[in-house]
């Protein structure tokens, strides 16, 4: 019999961010990127063929144009506390990077408060 399906210490701080961005910044837009590589074989091929990229970050952020700053678009790669990048999530780090894409680590809502902070984004509240 198969096991159920159980969150990981991931899922849990990747839920808690989208919901911290979701209700602290409301004028930004927040989806994941379905980059899971846990299928089957056949599946796996057909998501290849769709678009799924190796190493993509778990979040993409959309932030609008505000006062005299043009609208933006940042990542977010969500790892679980002290875990580092994978080697596939680094080289699309760098591809990202090169294309004039920020691309943030989270593992925790201070982390995410720190980044909204640093691009001066306002938000409605804070971790502290």
């Amino acid at each position: 019999m198969k096991k159920p399906w159980k969150p990981s210490v991931e899922d849990g701080v990747q839920m808690a961010i989208v919901a911290w961005i979701e209700a602290c910044a409301p004028q930004c837009f927040v989806f994941s990127i379905a980059n899971e590589f846990k299928s089957s074989a056949l599946y796996g091929h057909l998501l290849n063929r769709k678009g799924r990229k190796k190493g993509m970050p778990d979040l993409c952020v959309l932030v609008p144009a505000m006062d005299d700053r043009q609208e933006r678009i940042f990542f977010i790669e969500v790892k679980a506390p002290k875990k580092g990048l994978r080697d596939d999530q680094v080289d699309m780090k760098k591809r990202l990077d090169d294309l004039g894409f920020l691309v943030h680590v989270a593992s925790t809502i201070e982390d995410v408060d720190y980044i909204f902070s640093a691009l001066e984004i306002p938000t409605r509240c804070t971790s502290s």
